[in-house]
């Protein structure tokens, strides 16, 4: 009896560790180890070098080459695609989203949804190859509305971004843990956090991740970065969700704070014509409006027709509206309006009240002789 059961410890024993053999050797087969390059087409960057089953997002970006990734190389916002020229593996269902048959068939993959295997050569746009990693200090941080707040960046002495307005930047987010009662709120909009309970909100980041976000500044106001950033809360109906990682982040932090960023990216940039130009926004969508209004009136001193429709739901939701006021004044070929969705008593408005769109259509575009044109 003792003999059977010692007999079949042993076969049993012998078994699993067969199956563990097994199982590594088909790891060791599946999943390579060791070191892999990734060869840039055209030598318009070094080689990059790095470990194996990385994502080809964060070997680039080990390797100084920055590529798009506004959802933090989740595989949703599809700006990390790419042209694999050897090397690229079957497309994942990830991908199917935002890359066709055909472009699969020529290479196309998302960076962030791409496990580099073996060595690989990648094509980089040149306008890619230009972007870099930035170092600045918060110079200001206030609400500019009630969930809104400007953010204003100052890069290192003597750097300059060099972009184009409507261009953004990826904000790098480092793991945190903060409560929204840390916040510096202005009194004048503590009231409604205080009605949603927000002051009673944390935020946690357990590995960095990184967002887009539009730049505010235009182009001739050198030296920093500015960004309009709305704060992402629990939506309504599912009150237990975490806060947004980022935009709460960026809530916590106060003059003197470090940050890094990379960029520029973008291509929401303004065609070099002569025809009208509408700019229609509302919320922290003001950012590029900014960015691109200054830079054709301040610095390129455009003669074109321009109108800025915004949007907000009262006055105290409203903002840069004497920056804009005063353009009108000086331009006249600038002109802008401001609709209130739900203005409040003490506003007294007597202005355009709805969504800015629908005002937009039946104030202007509705008897355009020519809205294909704008």
């Amino acid at each position: 009896m003792m003999w059977t059961v010692l007999a079949a410890i042993v076969v049993f024993t012998v078994t699993i560790l067969v199956l563990v053999g097994l199982m590594l050797a088909a790891r060791h087969v599946l999943i390579p180890a060791g070191s892999v390059r990734v060869l840039i087409e055209g030598g318009r960057a070094p080689d990059v070098r790095g470990q194996a089953n990385d994502t080809l997002l964060s070997l680039l970006t080990q390797g100084g080459i920055y590529l798009p990734a506004g959802c933090g190389g989740q595989g949703t916002c599809g700006a990390c695609r790419v042209r694999i020229t050897q090397g690229a593996g079957p497309l994942l269902p990830t991908e199917a989203a935002h890359i066709s048959r055909v472009q699969a068939q020529n290479g196309w993959r998302l960076a962030c949804q791409t496990k580099v295997r073996r060595d690989l050569a990648v094509e980089i746009p040149q306008e890619i190859i230009g972007v870099r990693r930035w170092s600045g200090v918060i110079r200001s941080a206030r609400n500019v509305a009630t969930f809104i707040r400007e953010i204003t960046i100052d890069l290192a002495e003597g750097d300059d971004l060099d972009f184009q307005a409507g261009g953004y930047v990826q904000i790098e987010c480092p793991t945190y843990r903060t409560r929204f009662a840390d916040f510096d709120i202005a009194d004048e909009f503590r009231s409604e956090w205080e009605r949603y309970g927000l002051f009673d909100l944390e935020a946690v980041c357990d590995q960095p991740v990184s967002r887009a976000y539009s730049m505010a500044n235009a182009p001739h106001e050198l030296g920093v970065v500015m960004l309009n950033v709305r704060i992402a809360t629990p939506p309504v109906g599912n009150p237990d969700a975490p806060p947004g990682v980022v935009s709460s982040y960026l809530f916590s932090l106060k003059p003197g704070d470090p940050v890094a960023l990379t960029g520029p990216f973008g291509d929401f940039f303004a065609r070099e014509t002569d025809a009208e130009m509408v700019f229609v926004g509302g919320g922290a969508g003001m950012a590029p409006m900014r960015a691109h209004i200054l830079d054709q009136l301040e610095r390129r001193q455009t003669r074109r027709r321009m109108s800025f429709w915004y949007g907000a739901r009262s006055l105290k939701e409203a903002f840069y509206v004497d920056l804009f006021s005063h353009l009108a004044a000086e331009h006249e070929n600038f002109e802008w309006h401001l609709a209130l969705s739900d203005p409040a008593p003490e506003d007294r408005w007597d202005g355009y009240v709805g969504f800015i769109h629908q005002v937009l259509y039946t104030s202007y575009l509705e008897t355009h002789p020519a809205p294909e044109d704008v």
